[in-house]
């Protein structure tokens, strides 16, 4: 018993260390410049290892950090502001954490937008993972300011929302500076979504709670 426990905390000390490798070598290098024979000698693991854990090599590897990546977001997101500002308010500190985490996190971000090209069958769990959270509004609302969070209609706009917010967002930070500062951005996206809400959901959320 004491040896199979040993085993496992060995294995799971070797997955930690090729994908926190993986994060830093794609830091340095970028995603197309980082090969897997770069993670295997970094993380002192044989390639063989690597394949072993992450069959389709440094794309397993970034949809896997791109799962952690999106619940530090969603972590991100319910710390930011404060929880008993009303939401309007609350909504300007949310999006502009949000905003900042995804600068501090740009090379990855572009890592990922190649992964999810280069092998989409991996991130169908990804999407998966990401509905769930989006489609229960936990990104933006507290609980109790959704009156009927699994009206369908209500889930489908949530979902539209955090895909509206985070394409805006990755745009800003990848490609194009839509605004001059991220508190702008912020402000803008802050207006978007209280107009969604004001349109779509009437009185299903409490914008003054």
């Amino acid at each position: 018993m004491v040896r199979k426990a040993s085993g496992k905390r060995n294995k799971a000390a070797k997955i930690e260390a090729i994908i926190e490798t993986t994060r830093k070598l794609i830091g340095e290098k970028g995603y197309t410049a980082t090969t897997t024979n770069h993670i295997a000698k970094a993380a002192g693991v044989s390639i063989g290892l690597v394949y072993k854990y992450f069959p389709l090599g440094k794309a397993n590897i970034t949809y896997q950090i791109s799962l952690r990546d999106h619940f530090s977001i969603v972590e991100t997101v319910l710390n930011a502001g404060n929880r008993k500002e009303e939401l309007p308010k609350r909504l300007h500190s949310i999006l502009l954490a949000w905003i900042t985490q995804h600068e501090s996190n740009e090379p990855f971000l572009r890592a990922m937008n190649i992964a999810m090209l280069e092998k989409p069958q991996l991130f169908g769990g990804y999407s998966e993972v990401v509905k769930r959270t989006a489609e229960k509004g936990q990104f933006l609302f507290q609980p109790g300011e959704v009156e009927d969070s699994n009206n369908p209609e209500v889930r489908e706009t949530m979902l539209a929302l955090f895909h509206t917010i985070e394409s805006t967002i990755h745009r800003h930070v990848l490609s194009i500076r839509l605004f001059d500062t991220n508190e702008k951005l912020a402000e803008f996206l802050s207006a978007v979504v209280l107009g969604v809400i004001r349109q779509y959901f009437g009185n299903a959320i409490n914008t003054h709670q």
